[in-house]
C-alpha cells in the first residue's frame, strides 16, 4: 500500500445519522503537515483521533438520537482512498433531552484572507436545552468556538504525524489558511451540499 506524501491534502468525511432518518456529515480538508509514519493505517487512525478531539467539544450537547457512524479519508493529491473507519470511541450524542428540528444547526465559519473563501461546518442535532428564545445558548456558542479551535489548530496524532485544517479551493486546488473562526449567534440551517461550497 502506498504511503502518503508530505503536503498532501486529505479529504475527510465525518458521517453520522439522526435516528429520524437524516444523514449528518461534514467534510474536512487537512494538509499532511508533518510526517513521522506516512502509512495509510497510521494516517487513518490519526484522523479518527483528530475528529474525536474536535467533536468531543460538542458531543455532550448533541441528542442521543444522533449516531456516529464512520469516517472516510481520501488523499486528493494522490487520488488515493486511504480508507473508511468507525469512530474510535464516540457512538451517540450525550444529551437525552428533546432534539431540535434536524435542519437547525450550530454554525462555525472558518474565514481566510481571500475574499469569499471560507469553510463552514453545520453541527447538530442539538436539543431544546441549547435553544434560548430562538437562539443558541451562550454555552453552546462557547463549545462551538472550542470545536472550531480544535478543528483549525495543528493536530498531532499518536503516530507523531501532524495535520492542519485548510479551506480547500476546488478551482485552484489550493488549501487556504484559516485566519479567523466565527460563531454566529443565530442558528444555521443545514442544507444539501453543493460542489465547492461549505468545505
Amino acid at each position: 500500500m502506498a504511503d502518503l506524501t508530505l503536503g498532501d491534502i486529505l479529504r475527510v468525511t465525518a458521517k453520522m445519522h439522526f435516528t429520524a432518518g437524516s444523514a449528518v456529515q461534514n467534510v474536512y480538508n487537512l494538509q499532511f503537515a508533518q510526517s513521522s509514519d506516512p502509512s495509510q493505517e497510521a494516517v487513518a487512525d490519526d484522523i479518527g483521533e483528530y475528529l474525536e478531539n474536535a467533536y468531543s467539544e460538542v458531543q455532550g450537547r448533541m441528542t442521543n438520537q444522533l449516531i456516529f457512524d464512520e469516517y472516510t479519508v481520501i488523499d486528493v493529491d494522490l487520488d488515493l482512498d486511504v480508507g473508511t473507519s468507525g469512530w474510535p470511541s464516540l457512538t451517540t450524542g450525550g444529551d437525552v433531552g428533546d432534539p431540535l428540528p434536524a435542519q437547525l444547526a450550530g454554525l462555525v465559519k472558518f474565514k481566510t484572507n481571500f475574499g469569499k473563501h471560507q469553510g463552514r461546518k453545520y453541527l447538530g442535532v442539538f436539543t431544546e436545552t441549547d435553544n434560548s428564545g430562538g437562539y443558541p445558548t451562550v454555552g453552546l456558542q462557547t463549545d462551538l468556538a472550542d470545536f472550531g479551535t480544535a478543528v483549525a489548530g495543528l493536530f498531532y496524532g499518536s503516530s507523531g504525524n501532524g495535520y492542519i485544517y485548510k479551506v480547500y479551493d476546488q478551482v485552484t486546488e489550493l488549501g487556504l489558511d484559516v485566519s479567523l473562526i466565527v460563531v454566529p449567534g443565530i442558528w444555521g440551517s443545514q442544507r444539501r451540499r453543493r460542489f465547492g461550497v461549505g468545505i
